[in-house]
This record gives structure tokens, sequence and C-alpha cells, in this order.
């Protein structure tokens, strides 16, 4: 068995960007259904043609080796109302593959006025759901706003990430972020700066791009059939979403990932502009969490390094955990903070842990070093800034006693890679 950690040699392409397929590539998501097809879900368009956005799914019947033409999910109705972000789920007993997805659906401020929006197949994602009465293309689900990032008079700002997962109660989760609208023009302005080295990072991003996260609960999802029946709850309950405050005013909660603890306790990492990333865990369900704490190798060990990015949290069927990261504080690559995507987005490492199950407060799980599990330095020859060096949007994947990695390269193409099970080692860890 050969395996390989470079973009230039990869188990399967989902999407590549070429002369001849001239899309941008975002957001891929795999999910494995019960008929063993893979089905990866993104968000597709040409760059700087809005109006030609679309949510997108492909098909490998060959444990991901080869890929299917792109399927439209959803495609934009009109010019500055396009879908993105889309997360799948595969029902394990009906194979019903429902599709979740973010869709500008409001006025056109930058970035991200919309709400969340849902599909099914029930024909292993070769064909999707064109709810009626015919006016009617989509089912919307549920948005209350939150006072405490939600603006009045405001449309609502956000998008959707992290795998659909069930828990332990039977409950489907998935997570998506909200974003102060009034925070969005100034981010903006800001990483425009960033990448023309113009100004301090950290001093441009001091006060915007305020997020808070949150979690889509579907209650019954397993059991309804009828999309009009299947009941959805946003937690956790309150005013607020999961978020760290941060020094100099900045509130983040950005890409929260979901997965269950041995004691039933939820756990949730997230992404920061602090150089690492944080948890929270909630004892009931996602009705309350505790507070934001960053996340350490152990309780009470040094924090682990990772930029204000995409990440990664998975559970594995013999229960350790493994995290998807980019282990810097924002420094690596000639980076100037954690906002510094362009640069400091690669290499992508893995992390093994296991959880303490004695230990009934704090951090958990102790991770072992992180390892590199996906490089694509040998792409860039050298050159000016800025010019895109960004693993993002991964995804870990075990099937049939095999591991993968799913990846977005630079934003244009959506890979995988076959991990050696070395990468996968936790020796040294506590059993």
């Amino acid at each position: 068995m050969s395996y390989s950690t470079s973009v230039n040699e990869p188990y399967g392409v989902v999407a590549r960007r070429t002369g001849r397929e001239p899309f941008a590539n975002q957001q891929g998501q795999v999910v494995i259904t019960p008929a063993g097809t893979w089905v990866c879900g993104w968000t597709r368009a040409r760059e700087g043609a809005p109006d030609d956005q679309a949510a997108v799914v492909a098909r490998s019947t060959d444990d991901g080796r080869t890929w299917g033409q792109p399927i439209v999910v959803e495609g934009p109705t009109e010019a500055s109302l396009t879908p993105s972000s889309l997360q799948l789920f595969a029902v394990p007993h009906t194979g019903r593959l429902y599709a979740f997805y973010w869709w500008h659906a409001g006025p056109n401020p930058p970035c991200d006025p919309g709400s969340l929006y849902m599909r099914y197949s029930d024909d292993d994602g070769r064909s999707w759901s064109r709810p009626h009465p015919p006016a009617s293309r989509r089912y919307q689900l549920p948005m209350p706003r939150h006072a405490a990032v939600d603006e009045e008079d405001q449309p609502l700002h956000g998008w959707s990430s992290g795998l659909p997962k069930i828990m332990p109660d039977g409950r489907v989760v998935f997570t998506f972020a909200k974003i102060r609208p009034s925070t969005v023009a100034p981010w903006l302005e800001a990483r425009r700066r960033i990448e023309e080295r113009s100004s301090d990072p950290e001093e441009a991003h001091a006060s915007v791009w305020h997020t808070q996260a949150f979690l889509m609960v579907a209650e019954n999802l397993l059991s309804q059939t009828d999309p009009l029946k299947i009941a959805f709850t946003v937690l956790p309950e309150g005013s607020a979403g999961v978020c760290a405050r941060l020094p100099r005013g900045v509130v983040s909660g950005d890409e929260l990932c979901v997965e269950a603890l041995a004691n039933g306790d939820w756990l949730g990492t997230f992404r920061t502009p602090a150089g690492c990333l944080y948890f929270a865990t909630s004892s009931d369900g996602g009705r309350t969490w505790g507070s934001p704490q960053p996340l350490r190798f152990c309780h009470g060990g040094p924090a682990i390094p990772h930029p204000n990015s995409s990440h990664a949290l998975s559970r594995l069927a013999d229960g350790r955990f493994v995290l998807l990261l980019h282990n810097n504080a924002g420094d690596a690559n000639g980076g100037v903070g954690p906002w510094d995507h362009s640069r400091v987005c690669t290499p992508l490492w893995v992390a093994v842990g296991r959880e303490l199950r004695h230990r009934t407060t704090g951090q958990r799980i102790v991770w072992g070093a992180p390892k590199v599990i996906v490089d694509n330095h040998a792409n860039f020859a050298e050159g000016p800034w800025p010019r895109r060096t960004d693993l993002s949007h991964p995804q870990f994947i075990e099937w049939a006693g095999r591991y993968f990695v799913a990846y977005t390269d630079c934003g244009r193409d959506i890979l995988l890679n076959e991990v050696d099970p070395r990468l996968a080692d936790d020796f040294g860890l506590p059993a």
C-alpha cells in the first residue's frame, strides 16, 4: 500500500479547477450512504460571478477513488441569491440523503445574508426533492433571531459548517455561525489591508467580525419521513450562541465541531483569532454550555496552536478522537497573525486523542503530538505575496478499516488522500 501526504498525489479527485472547468470549489464534505456510495457536497462558482454559484454533489461508487459529474442540489435563482456551505447527512436505516445549506435569501450586504434550507434525495444522491407547492423550491428551517448577535432591521448573516452527527440521544445535530451584520464590511476591508501588508492584522481585527456559533438540532429526523413534520430546534437556549470573549473586544464562535463524550456530554471545538482553538462542553444536550476555554494538549498543558481557520474534530469507532488542524498560531510560512489565511493554513496536521474517563471536570481529552497529514508547499514557487497556500475544510473519514482525509486545496480543488495508519497511532497516550 502506498500512501501520500501530497496534494499532487491524491487518492481521489472530487473536483479540480482547470481551463475547461473554470470553477472555484469550496467547502467539500463527504458522506457515505448505506449503499456504500460516497457523496461529496460543495460550493461551486466561477470567480467573480455570484449569479453562477451552486451547491452541488458528486458520487463515487469505488470508495472515493473516482467521481461522477457534479449534480446541482440548489442553483442560483437570480443574481445575489446563491446557495453555499452544503452539509450532507444519510439516514442509516433508510438511505435518505439530506442536504442542508445556507441560501442567500434577502438584501445583499457584503457577506452571507440569508438562512438555512433543506432538500433530500431518495435515490442515493442522483436527484433532489422539489418541494410543493411549486412556488416553494426548498424547505426553510426555523431561524430565530438572537439579540446578542443579530441587529434590528438587518438580515441574518451567517454560514453553516460541520458534518451532521447522530448524538447519543438519537437527535441529529449540525452547526452554523451567525455574524453581526455591522462587522462584515469592516472585516472585509481589514482582510484587504492584511493581504496587502498595509495593516497590523491584530489591530485591524480588534473589534470586527463578531461571530457566535449555534446548533441546529433535528429532533425526529431519524424517524420522520415527511420533511414538513421534522422538528428543528436551535440551541443553545437564550439570546447568545457559543463563543469566546477575547481581549480587545473580539467575540468569536466560528465553525463549531461537535462530538459526544463517553458519558453523553457534548464537546464542541471552534476556531478563534486567539492563535488556538477553543472548546466548551454541554451536559444537557446542547441547551446550555460551559465557559469556553483554550483547547490544550492536556488539562493544564499548553494550548494547541491554530490560526483562525477551519479545523475538524471527529470520533473514531474505537472511541479515540481525531483533530485536523494547522498547528501554528499564525506565524507559519511568514504569516503575520491568525487572520493571515493565505499563508498560515498549510500544512494540515493530525492529532490523535484519548478521553480520560476518570476526569469529570476541565478538559477530558489528552492529545498526542500532531503529525503532517497533507502538504501543498511544492505547488508554490517563490514569488510575491499574496498567493494562496490554504488547505481548508478538512474531514477525517474512517471506512472499512481504512482512513482518508478530504480537503479543499486553495479554494480550487477538492481532493482525498488515503491516510497511513501510522499517522493515527496514539502510542504513548494514556489507555
